[in-house]
Parts: structure tokens; sequence; C-alpha cells
């Protein structure tokens, strides 16, 4: 495989700020890229590609990803793999419910590709699979048959976000201006006056926040608190939140 051209990293462990610079810079560089992303990419991020290689994922997952891969009007390709761990275990099943995984597996090992103009009848036949997950795959199947996709992420969520963490990420001088402006704020005892000026800096603040989930920390020998400030000791400029314990690093 031809591993020439710039590379990218897309992940939720970047800041806000800097992944919208990334996906800007990726926009307008018209060189060949490579792009690395955490499943970040499966809804709301607005690139396009000529080819994916993505891990195994729930088949509505699978759908949103594929959604990145037309560019300028031409068909991409899209190409579904298995990752596993030394141990053999799919790393798929550390982030999604192994039955979510095992009906996309179902569905797709009768094909060996898949034309565009099948997804819609495997996008059914995916939620009959699942039709007594949660007793929402009728209505999912309504929302599937009448083409409005986008209420599918806005009105069900099959796979539960973990218990997280928010963290403010200060490695750059705005950053360290924006979180000098909060806590002075939090210093403001009327409550009413403090949520007023909060709000006045409220989006920029968001733009250095990070969600990390809890389990990511737990039994690591670190403490954080909800929007304690971290810097380059936790995080690394290209890949984000990291841990370090004991001299080791964990990404």
């Amino acid at each position: 495989m031809d591993l020439e051209g710039d590379f990218y990293y897309l992940s939720t462990n970047i800041y806000p700020k800097e992944r919208l610079n990334r996906i800007k810079e990726i926009n307008r560089n018209k060189n060949r890229k490579i792009i690395v992303s955490t499943q970040l990419i499966e809804a709301g991020v607005d690139i396009s590609v000529d080819v994916i290689y993505r891990d195994i994922a729930p088949f509505d997952a699978i759908n949103q990803t594929a959604g990145r891969r037309h560019n300028e009007g031409r068909r991409g390709i899209v190409n579904i793999v298995k990752l596993v761990d030394d141990k053999g275990r799919k790393y798929a099943s550390y982030i999604y419910e192994k039955h979510l995984i095992t009906k996309t597996e179902e569905l797709l090992n009768k094909y060996d590709v898949i034309d565009e103009r099948e997804f819609l009848k495997l996008n059914i036949k995916y939620f009959q699979k699942l039709r007594n997950y949660k007793d929402k795959s009728k209505e999912i199947l309504k929302i599937i048959e009448n083409f409005k996709y986008d209420e599918i992420n806005n009105k069900f969520k099959l796979i539960e976000n973990p218990p997280s963490i928010d963290l403010f990420v200060c490695v750059e001088d705005e950053a360290e201006k924006v979180w000098g402006e909060y806590k002075t704020i939090m210093e403001i005892k009327n409550i009413y006056e403090r949520r007023k000026k909060f709000l006045e800096i409220k989006k920029k603040f968001y733009e250095y926040v990070i969600s990390v989930p809890e389990y990511s920390i737990k039994g690591k020998n670190i403490l954080f608190n909800h929007l304690d400030k971290i810097d380059e000791k936790y995080y690394d400029r290209e890949t984000g939140f990291k841990i370090v314990e004991d001299n080791t690093l964990i990404l």
C-alpha cells in the first residue's frame, strides 16, 4: 500500500478548536491525504475521501462512515476489516455492544462487494435483525423507509456513551487567557452574575474542552476533577489526551 501523502489524525481526544483546524486544512489541501480517525468521523465531519478502510462496527455506524467516501461526485470505496488485539479479541468489542457487531457480521458475511444501491435494503434488514433490541426497531425502520436517516442519530442511541470527565486543555496562549478569565469568573460570589459572565466566554471556553471516558483513567495513579486544566504532561499536540504513569505513555 502506498503511504505517501499528508497525514492527519482526528479524535475526540483532541480539543475541538484544533480538530476544526485540522478538518479545514484537510479540505483546503489538494495533495494526497491519509487520514486516521476514531469513530469521530462517523457523523458531522465535513470531509470527503476516495477510499476508506474501517474496522467492523454496527451497520449504522458503517453507513455514517460511508458518507465520507464521496469526492467531487465520484464514487468511493469502503473496505471493512476486522482488527484484533494480541489475544484475538476484536477491537470493536471494546467500543460497541457484541450484539450489534454480531448482527452486522451476519449481514455482511453474505457479500464480497456491496453496491450503494443495496444500502437501503441492507439497512432495513439490519434493523429487522434488531427487532427485539430495546423495542426501538419498528420506529427506526419507519424512519429508514421514509429516507429520514438523520433522525436515527437525533432520536436513538443504540450505544450508550460511557461516563466521562471534562478537561480543559491548555497548550496554547489563547487557552491560557481563556482559563484565566474562567478562574476569575468562578470567584464571583453572586451565582447569577457568575453564570452571566460565564455565558459570555462559554463558546470559546469549550473550544478547549475534551471529554475523557472514566474507564481510560480507571486504576491509574491519576485523579482528575471535572474541568481540571491539563497541559502537555497529559496532552500530546499530535494525538491528544494521554496518560503518563510510571514513565509509561499510554495513548
